[in-house]
């Protein structure tokens, strides 16, 4: 029984190491954003890796080395052109990540008659479901199209990065449930935000809305 436990406990303390080595490294880049005031001076994208912050800690919630790698990563990315467009001041779009499902089509009978109908069915069709995955993205490219990028930075660039998790999370051989509800229960929370700010600034024709 002891050479079963004890290489078991060395492996879970090594797995607990790899999560925690990202998760320190975050407040290194933190310190960056905050030399170059790149909240004030590149505010989506700060709200951007914010965004991927959260992601991380979501990831590390369940123990998920590979989901804390992919979010560091997208982390780190944002962060390098978070800081230069704060010394350059340019702030462009960054990447908006759409899962695509693979279609397939099922050719259906009742074994009686000669009669055949096909059915449509998505990929991971479950899990879209779980998330209402369909709906936030329509949330998303709409607030995309009407400037949140100006009008609500912060929180566009946070639900950004979120839904691009969950892209990335439906994009596994197997999602997470649990890191799906997780990811979609804090994105919606900045898409609300979000939205209220854009459509007051459409209503008011403020300049954020008007002049891009």
């Amino acid at each position: 029984m002891r050479k079963i436990i004890i290489p078991l406990v060395i492996l879970t303390f090594a797995f607990s190491q790899q999560i925690s080595y990202h998760i320190l490294k975050i407040n290194s880049h933190l310190r960056e954003l905050r030399e170059a005031n790149a909240k004030e001076k590149t505010p989506y994208l700060y709200g951007k890796v914010k965004g991927y912050e959260e992601g991380i800690k979501i990831f590390a919630k369940y123990g998920d080395e590979k989901g804390v790698e992919k979010a560091y990563k997208l982390f780190e990315e944002n962060t390098e052109k978070a800081v230069r467009g704060a010394y350059t001041n340019r702030e462009p779009y960054t990447e908006l990540v759409i899962y695509r499902p693979k279609v397939r089509y099922l050719y259906l009978g009742d074994g009686i008659t000669e009669e055949y109908y096909v059915v449509k069915e998505n990929e991971k069709q479950e899990f879209l479901d779980l998330v209402s995955y369909d709906a936030l993205r329509r949330r998303v490219e709409f607030l995309r199209m009407h400037n949140a990028k100006y009008c609500a930075p912060l929180y566009y660039g946070k639900s950004e990065a979120l839904f691009n998790l969950i892209s990335y999370e439906l994009s596994r051989k197997k999602p997470s449930k649990e890191i799906l509800l997780d990811l979609k229960d804090l994105l919606e929370k900045n898409l609300v935000m979000a939205e209220e700010l854009v459509r007051y600034a459409m209503n008011k024709k403020l300049d954020c809305y008007m002049k891009r």
